[in-house]
């Protein structure tokens, strides 16, 4: 449900009053709805940046990068959530494979690298 009010959130625009009025309407459900959330102790897990947990994430795509090492979270598709040590639902995130392939060709003068013996 927090999804879609993201989702609508994002398609709302602030051009005119009476979309303004529906703005901040808007704006005043999802407040209600997260202080619901924050009191029965829903928290969003931890994602970008940490350690790929398979207990609490679910890759679903992971890809080279020489900015995080193997292993760690680099984007959040959709956000999980637990309540206490209990999982509602797994972070759908993508995950580092760290960076990847030095090409041998690399440490070769650049000459030899282009010939194609």
């Amino acid at each position: 449900m927090v999804d879609n009010f993201e989702r609508a959130k994002t398609s709302i625009k602030t051009e005119t009053e009476g979309e303004e009025n529906i703005h901040n309407s808007y704006q005043g459900i999802y407040k209600q709805f997260v202080e619901i959330m924050k009191a029965l102790g829903v928290v969003a897990v931890d994602t970008v940046g940490k350690e790929f947990d398979p207990q609490v994430h679910e890759a679903i795509m992971q890809e080279e990068s020489t900015v995080y090492p193997e292993g760690i979270v680099i984007e959040e598709f959709q956000r999980g959530f637990k309540i206490g040590d209990k999982l509602l639902r797994p972070a759908m995130v993508k995950v580092s494979a760290g960076p990847g392939p030095v090409s041998a060709s690399l440490d070769l003068p650049l000459d030899e690298a282009l010939r194609s013996d």
